[in-house]
C-alpha cells in the first residue's frame, strides 16, 4: 500500500502539471493590423483574429497583402510576421528555438495585460484649474546608493507617474505654467540629456536652471528653444546624487521642478545585466522587443529610454493600434495627456 502510494503521488502531481500546461496558448496576439486570419485545430473555419487572441500549437494563421501579425511566445519570445502566406504555428514554434530573441517572460506578460486590458479613455479637455505659480520640487532627499533602483525617493517609480500625472491635470492650463516633457522624475543612465518642454506662447525667452539638492545653481541659461541638450559629465554632475531642473519664463512663467539621478557604474552593471537576460547579446530590432524594453525601462524609473523604446517600436510598426494606445497609456500616466492624445490621433 505505501509503495502504490508513493506510485501515485508524483504521477498525480505530473498529471495536474501537464494539465496546467496544456491549457497555456502557444503564443497571444499582442499587435496586428490589415487582415490576418486563425484556423483552430479545434475549428477548421477560418477566422479573423483579434489582440489579445490565444493561438495554440496545432493551429495555422494567415496574413494578407500589407498585414502584419506580433506574437509572443509562453516562453516571453517574440516574433512578427509581415510577408502574406499561410504559417503553422508548430513550425513557428521551432522557429523561435533557433531565434536569438529572449525576451523576458515577466516583461512579456506584462505588456500583454497591458495590451489586452483594452484602450484607455483620454479625457478631451481638463478642467482650467490655476497653479500659485511657484516652483514645486517634486521629490526631495538624497537616493542611497545601496537602494533598490526601481525606487527614486522611497516611492515606486508607478507611483511618482501618478502624483506628476495628476499635479498635471491642476496645472497645465495655466497661462503662467510651462510643462515639461523630459527627463520628469527619472533615473540617467546615459550622460547626454536631452531636457525638454511645451512651448508656452507667452514665452519669448525661456530660462534652464540646474540645481543641487541644496538649491546652489549648476548651470543656467537662456534659450528660444524648447529642449537642451547637456552632457551631465562635463558638468561635473556626480553620480548617486540627486538634482533638480525647472525652467522659467521671461513673463513669471514656470514649470514644475524635476528629480534627476546619475546612476554609479554599479547601478549601470545591474541594468545592463538584466538588459542581457531580456534580450541576449544581440540588438532585437522588432517593435515587441522594443515594448519589452519599454516596460523594463519603466519598471527602473529610466523615463528616457522608456520614451526611446516606445517610439521605435511605432517607428518599426507605425500603424498596430495596440502599440500606439500602449505608449499613449505610459504616456498618460506620467502626466503627458497632450502627447498621449496626439499619438491616439
Amino acid at each position: 500500500m505505501t509503495l502504490l502510494k508513493y506510485i501515485l503521488i508524483p504521477f498525480v502531481i505530473f498529471s495536474l502539471t501537464f494539465n496546467l500546461m496544456a491549457k497555456d496558448p502557444e503564443f497571444r496576439v499582442l499587435g496586428k493590423k490589415g487582415k490576418v486570419l486563425l484556423q483552430s485545430s479545434s475549428n477548421k473555419q477560418w477566422v479573423e483574429i483579434n489582440t489579445g487572441s490565444a493561438v495554440n500549437k496545432n493551429d495555422k494563421i494567415s496574413l494578407k497583402e500589407d498585414s502584419y501579425l506580433g506574437l509572443v511566445h509562453y516562453s516571453g519570445k517574440t516574433i512578427e510576421i509581415t510577408k502574406p502566406g499561410t504559417y503553422s504555428i508548430s513550425a513557428l514554434s521551432k522557429e523561435l528555438s533557433t531565434n536569438s530573441t529572449s525576451s523576458s517572460q515577466k516583461f512579456a506578460n506584462y505588456v500583454i495585460d497591458e495590451i489586452t486590458a483594452g484602450e484607455i479613455m483620454i479625457p478631451k479637455t481638463t478642467k482650467n484649474l490655476s497653479t500659485a505659480g511657484s516652483v514645486e520640487r517634486a521629490t526631495g532627499g538624497d537616493v542611497n546608493v545601496g537602494e533598490n533602483i526601481t525606487s527614486m525617493t522611497g516611492t515606486s517609480s508607478k507611483y511618482s507617474s501618478v502624483i506628476n500625472s495628476a499635479a498635471g491635470l491642476f496645472s497645465s492650463n495655466s497661462k503662467s505654467y510651462i510643462k515639461a516633457i523630459l527627463p520628469r522624475n527619472s533615473y540617467i543612465v546615459e550622460p547626454e540629456v536631452t531636457f525638454s518642454w511645451y512651448k508656452n506662447q507667452n514665452v519669448k525667452k525661456y530660462t534652464f536652471n540646474l540645481m543641487d539638492r541644496k538649491d546652489n545653481s549648476i548651470y543656467k541659461v537662456q534659450t528660444s528653444d524648447t529642449a537642451l541638450v547637456l552632457n551631465l559629465q562635463n558638468l561635473k554632475i556626480e553620480t548617486s546624487k540627486n538634482y533638480y531642473w525647472y525652467v522659467t519664463g521671461n513673463n513669471d512663467e514656470k514649470s514644475d521642478q524635476y528629480c534627476i539621478y546619475l546612476m554609479n557604474e554599479s547601478e549601470i552593471k545591474d541594468v545592463n545585466d538584466e538588459l542581457e537576460s531580456i534580450v541576449g547579446n544581440k540588438n532585437q530590432e522588432n517593435a515587441i522587443t522594443k515594448l519589452i524594453l519599454a516596460s523594463f525601462y519603466e519598471d527602473e524609473n529610466i523615463m528616457n529610454l522608456a520614451i526611446k523604446s516606445y517610439r521605435e517600436a511605432l517607428v518599426i510598426a507605425p500603424d498596430v493600434p495596440s502599440y500606439k494606445n500602449l505608449y499613449a497609456q505610459y504616456l498618460y500616466r506620467i502626466g503627458l495627456q497632450e502627447e498621449a492624445k496626439r499619438i491616439l490621433k
